[in-house]
C-alpha cells in the first residue's frame, strides 16, 4: 500500500490526472494520451529502471496538440521506451487512437525525432526543472523508505513490550539467598523465623505441594485496561485490589507491605484464581515474620484481593466476583491453604440427609419404628438398606417416615444457626419412572432389589416433599444444592446409594466399562430432572452435584 501510494504521488500532480513530466495542451490541462504514458514512464523512473524524456507540444490538425521534442537516443538508434507505444519502425508516427493501444484518445499524433544531441545542452531552466523532480524523487523514495524502517521497529518493539509484559505475569522466584517455596508452618519452625523476608511479587511455584493448588495457567492477550474490556474476552479475568487510602492511612497497611503499589498482582490476567489466591497471594504473606494464616486479620486482609470473571459469553452471563480467603485443615501445625471464595461471606452449609435415601445408622425418627420395623438383617452382613423395604404396607411407611422427618421447623432452626445452603440427596427413583417399568441392569438379585426400591412410591409423590423443601428453604433465605445420592445401578456397592450390596465395590453403574451403558443413560435422565427442578425453583436452587462418592476401584486395593 505504500508503495502504491508513492509511485501514485510520483506520477500524478496532488492525486490528479495531471503528470508530473511531460506535455500539457495549450489550455495547461495533460492529454489523456500522455497522461497514460507518461504515468508508465514516471513509474519506471522512479523504479530506477528507465530515464525520462522530456517532450515538448504542438498544435496539430484542428489544433488537436501533438508530441515531439528531441529524444536522447544511443548512436543514433532508437531505444525503446514507454513513451513510444504503437511504434511502426521509420515513419516514427502512430496514431494514439489505433486498436494497439486502446483507451487514447483519436487523432492525437506522436511525432519523435532521433538526435544524439545531450539533453544537458538545454536552457538552465529546464536542467532546474529535471533536477527538481528528482529532488522529489528522491524525497519520496526516503519516506517510502522510512515508512518501512518504521513498521519494522515499531514491529520489534511491541514484540519486546510483549515479551516483558509475559515475563512479569509469569511466576518468578525468589531471588537472593533463600530460593525456596516455603509454607508458613515452616518459616515459623525454621532457624530463620525471626528474620523479615523480602516480599515476593510472584512467588515460584513449588514442584511439589500436596494437596494445594496445581499452576495450570494458559497465557492469553489479556492487556486490557479495565474490567469491562477485559472481560470480554471469556479466557480473562479481573484482578483488583479492593483496599483504599485515605486521611488516616490504608484500611490494610499489611497489604501495602507485602506487594507495594498492587500493580503485579492485578489487572488482566489469564490467572486461575486458586492459585492466584494460593501461590500469590496467600504465599505472598505468609513470607512476612509477623504473618499468621489463623488470624482473622489475616484473612481480612487477603479479602481484599479479588477475582471478577464472566461467563462463556460475556453479553449474556452474569458476572462472578471472588475474593482471596483462608482454610487451614485443623489446628497448628496442620496447613493452611489460600483459596477464592465468593463475595458476600463464607457459604455454611448443613446436609438434609437420610430422608429419601434413609440410612439405619442416621438414627432419624422412624427408621426402626416406622420404615424398617420387622425386616430381618441380611445374612450376609449387609446393613438394611431402602431396597430392603418389600413389603406390602411400603408405600405407606415410606409416606410417615417422610412426614416425619421433612418440616419448616428444620428449616428456621438452620437459618438461625447461621446456615446458608441445604444439601438435598436424591435417588433416581426419586425424580424419573423406568421406562415400560424397567430396572437398571445388572445382576438378576440385585434386579430384584432395584424393583422394590422402584416401588415404594411414584416419582409425583415424593415431587410433593421436594417442593416442600424448597418451600421452606425459600421462607428462610437458605438455598438448596440437589445432590444424585444413588445413581441408577449403584456408583458403589454402599447402602447411601439406596441398596447396599454389603462392599463397595460391588456397583454396576455405569454398566458398560468400555463406552456408555444403558445405567448411564439413566444417570443422565436422572440429571435432566433435578436439572428441571432446579429450573422451576429458580433461584433457591443454588446448584446441582451431579453424582456423590462415586467408587474407586484404585481405593480398594
Amino acid at each position: 500500500a505504500i508503495l502504491a501510494q508513492v509511485v501514485h504521488l510520483a506520477c500524478c500532480d496532488g492525486g490528479q490526472s495531471r503528470p508530473r513530466w511531460g506535455p500539457t495542451s495549450a489550455s495547461g490541462t495533460a492529454t489523456p494520451c500522455s497522461t497514460a504514458n507518461l504515468c508508465t514512464a514516471g513509474m519506471s523512473r522512479w523504479l530506477g529502471s528507465l530515464s525520462p524524456r522530456r517532450l515538448q507540444t504542438n498544435s496539430g490538425p484542428e489544433g488537436i496538440p501533438t508530441l515531439s521534442g528531441p529524444v536522447q537516443a544511443k548512436s543514433n538508434k532508437l531505444e525503446q521506451d514507454p513513451l513510444l507505444l504503437g511504434y511502426e519502425g521509420g515513419s516514427l508516427e502512430k496514431n494514439c487512437g489505433s486498436e494497439n493501444v486502446p483507451g487514447i484518445v483519436p487523432g492525437l499524433s506522436l511525432q519523435v525525432e532521433v538526435t544524439d544531441d545531450n539533453v544537458g545542452n538545454n536552457d538552465a531552466a529546464e536542467n532546474e526543472e529535471r533536477r527538481g523532480n528528482a529532488d522529489l524523487v528522491s524525497n519520496l523514495r526516503l519516506v517510502a523508505l522510512a515508512a518501512v524502517l518504521g513498521i519494522f521497529v515499531g514491529a520489534i518493539s511491541t514484540t519486546a513490550i510483549w515479551n516483558w509484559r509475559e515475563s512479569v505475569a509469569s511466576a518468578a522466584p525468589l531471588t537472593g539467598s533463600d530460593n525456596s517455596s516455603m509454607d508458613n508452618s515452616s518459616i515459623a519452625e525454621s532457624g530463620n523465623a525471626s528474620r523479615h523476608r523480602k516480599p515476593i511479587l510472584a512467588p515460584a511455584l513449588p514442584s511439589q505441594d500436596k494437596g494445594q493448588p496445581k499452576d495450570k495457567t494458559k497465557h492469553r492477550n489479556c492487556m486490557a485496561h479495565s474490567e469491562f474490556h477485559c472481560l470480554l474476552d471469556p479466557g480473562c479475568r479481573w484482578f483488583s485490589y479492593q483496599g483504599s487510602f485515605g486521611a488516616n492511612g490504608s484500611n490494610c497497611p499489611h497489604c501495602e507491605k507485602w506487594f507495594g503499589n498492587q500493580a503485579r498482582v492485578t489487572g488482566c490476567r489469564d490467572w486461575d484464581p486458586k492459585v492466584y489466591c494460593h501461590f500469590m497471594i496467600f504465599r505472598g504473606a505468609s513470607r512476612w515474620k509477623d504473618s499468621d494464616p489463623r488470624a482473622p486479620w489475616f484473612s481480612d486482609a487477603l479479602g481484599k484481593y479479588q477475582v471478577t470473571q464472566c461467563g462463556m459469553d460475556p453479553r449474556y452471563s452474569p458476572r462472578k466476583r471472588m475474593v482471596c480467603d483462608v482454610w487451614c485443615d485443623g489446628a497448628h501445625p496442620a496447613p493452611c491453604y489460600g483459596q477464592p471464595r465468593m463475595v458476600g461471606g463464607s457459604m455454611h452449609g448443613v446436609n438434609y440427609g437420610g430422608r429419601f435415601i434413609p440410612e439405619q445408622f442416621l438414627g432419624l425418627p422412624g427408621t426402626d419404628e416406622i420404615l424398617f420395623k420387622g425386616l430381618r438383617q441380611p445374612r450376609d452382613g449387609r446393613k438394611l438398606s431402602l431396597c430392603d423395604v418389600n413389603t406390602s404396607d411400603a408405600s405407606l411407611r415410606m409416606t410417615k417416615f417422610l412426614n416425619l422427618n421433612i418440616k419448616e421447623e428444620h428449616f428456621k432452626l438452620m437459618a438461625k444457626l447461621g446456615f446458608s445452603i441445604v444439601r438435598l440427596p436424591l435417588g433416581y427413583w426419586n425424580v424419573i419412572e423406568m421406562p415400560g417399568g424397567g430396572t437398571p441392569r445388572g445382576p438378576a438379585e440385585a434386579v430384584v432389589r432395584w424393583r422394590a426400591l422402584q416401588s415404594i412410591l411414584p416419582v409425583a409423590k415424593y415431587r410433593m416433599w421436594i417442593d416442600k423443601v424448597f418451600a421452606s428453604a425459600k421462607k428462610y433465605g437458605l438455598k438448596v444444592l440437589m445432590d444424585l445420592h444413588g445413581a441408577p445401578g449403584g456408583q458403589s456397592g454402599s447402602q447411601n446409594t439406596g441398596c447396599g450390596c454389603g462392599k463397595d465395590s460391588a456397583y454396576h453403574f455405569p454398566s458398560n466399562p468400555a463406552g456408555i451403558g444403558w445405567n448411564t443413560m439413566l444417570g443422565v435422565r436422572a440429571i435432566e430432572a433435578i436439572a428441571r427442578i432446579c429450573a422451576h425453583h429458580g433461584e433457591t436452587c443454588y446448584g446441582i452435584e451431579l453424582l456423590n462418592e462415586p467408587y474407586d476401584p484404585g481405593l480398594g486395593k
